[in-house]
């Protein structure tokens, strides 16, 4: 099974430059996710992450939680 790997993108904007990652399994395939934000919508502003102890049902399933 391949693994998740994290890409990283960086562009300008009114003279700073940013960044961020995509997860994603290839280069090609970074690329082709990339593409698809051209399709983005806005959600909302985020204001908390809440972390969440992993639970039986998540280690059951081997995810944390994090």
């Amino acid at each position: 099974m391949n693994k998740l790997k994290t890409y990283m993108f960086t562009y300008p904007y009114k003279g700073d430059e940013y960044g961020f990652t995509i997860p994603a399994y290839s280069e090609e395939e970074a690329l082709d996710r990339l593409k698809a934000l051209a399709f983005t919508k806005y959600d909302g502003e985020l204001v908390a992450k809440i972390p969440v102890a992993p639970s039986w049902l998540s280690r059951l399933f081997g995810r944390t939680g994090a």
